[in-house]
């Protein structure tokens, strides 16, 4: 894998010779000074990560997210049922101890008692108002459903403009989840996809430090 330099300060010229001569990882081009934002996604130990590139090193940067999902446990009633709420489904589909289940065509009641250990309707998908109702469960065992998650996050970019966000295991990342960053609103899915992240490394020393962006070149 080889990568390019995209900006940096205070470069050495001597930097590019000892760059290019650690087994040729590196390949260090002339510097492009950044001017608007962009925003990338890879993949970084099978985990979903958004970069945002050309900040102003040191500015903290927020993340507003929705679209994701989140493990909920959500305990089923004595006929087998959970109930979910209208903030806990998209209307379409819901994942329910690892199933997907189709709630877009729910049984209209006018109630969801049970009488004793059997669920009312004839469907496995009710609708009681605005709540849906799934059965078939295992009665005052909890269930886990996939619910919708939203949430915000503030990083701070580093020396060269860069500022990582990651899915955490409990709120994966698809392809419809938006992300509001510095204004704009961009759809994972629609992410330009880069196969490597960028690498940001201090050229400088502790005392007057100097870093600079490099890009995969592949």
């Amino acid at each position: 894998m080889q990568y390019k330099s995209i900006n940096g300060r205070k470069i050495n010229t001597v930097v590019p010779c000892l760059l290019g001569a650690i087994g040729g990882l590196f390949t260090v081009t002339d510097q492009v000074k950044a001017n608007s934002l962009s925003v990338i996604k890879t993949v970084e130990r099978g985990r979903n990560v958004v970069y945002v590139k050309n900040l102003t090193p040191g500015q903290t940067v927020e993340m507003l997210n929705s679209g994701g999902t989140r493990p909920a446990a959500i305990l089923a009633n004595s006929c087998g049922m959970i109930r979910l709420r209208p903030s806990q489904h998209d209307g379409s589909n819901v994942k329910v101890n690892g199933q997907n289940i189709s709630i877009s065509d729910p049984e209209a009641l006018i109630t969801a008692a049970c009488n004793g250990t059997t669920a009312p309707g004839t469907s496995n998908v009710l609708k009681v108002g605005e709540d849906i109702y799934i059965k078939g469960l295992t009665p005052s065992v909890a269930a886990t459903v996939m619910v919708p998650s939203t949430g915000s996050r503030s990083v701070r970019a580093n020396g060269c403009g860069l500022a990582r966000f990651a899915e955490s295991e409990s709120s994966p990342w698809s392809s419809s989840s938006q992300f509001s960053i510095a204004g704009s609103v961009y759809t994972f899915g629609q992410l330009s996809n880069q196969a490597h992240a960028p690498y940001c490394r201090n050229v400088g020393s502790s005392g007057s430090p100097s870093y600079v962006r490099y890009e995969p070149a592949i």
